[in-house]
């Protein structure tokens, strides 16, 4: 009977040995995290309020439109000055057409600086400027039809 309790001694020492013994159970825990960047500070478009002034320059030149290029056509002119306002991210920019009228865009800028503005023609068409406001320069472009202008503004 000694040997008995001696043989289920052992078992035991021998049972606990095992289950102290690092055995992994279940998967692995996951790595770490990364800590992500700390976005940008957010900009407040009335950091752009203000009045710039600049040109619109003809990037693709004269071009005729209407029927066949004839008649009462209007060409795409190459150079307009133009001036435009700023206030809490809403954008107001006026420039003569070639026929002399002052045309107004209407748009937004972003807290990025982003800048999207549209005029609508007389039949309904629509013209947009896309710009970038950065250290108090605009630049970008218009397309109205079939002419694209490079816009440059500076803020006065």
């Amino acid at each position: 009977m000694k040997s008995l309790y001696v043989l289920g001694g052992i078992l035991m020492i021998g049972a606990a040995s095992a289950c102290t013994q690092s055995q992994p159970i279940g998967p692995a825990p996951p790595p770490p995290l990364a800590i992500a960047a700390p976005a940008p500070p957010a900009v407040n478009p009335a950091t752009f309020d203000g009045i710039y002034a600049g040109s619109l320059t003809s990037a693709t030149g004269p071009v005729l439109t209407g029927p066949s290029g004839a008649g009462n056509a209007s060409k795409c002119w190459e150079y307009r000055r133009a001036k435009m306002t700023v206030r809490k991210g809403t954008m107001v920019m006026e420039y003569p057409n070639w026929k002399g009228h002052i045309l107004h865009y209407r748009g937004t800028v972003d807290a990025a600086g982003a800048v999207n503005l549209r005029h609508t023609n007389r039949d309904g068409s629509i013209a947009i400027l896309t710009a970038e406001i950065s250290n108090n320069q605009l630049i970008g472009s218009m397309r109205r039809g079939p002419c694209i202008w490079d816009v440059k503004l500076a803020k006065q």
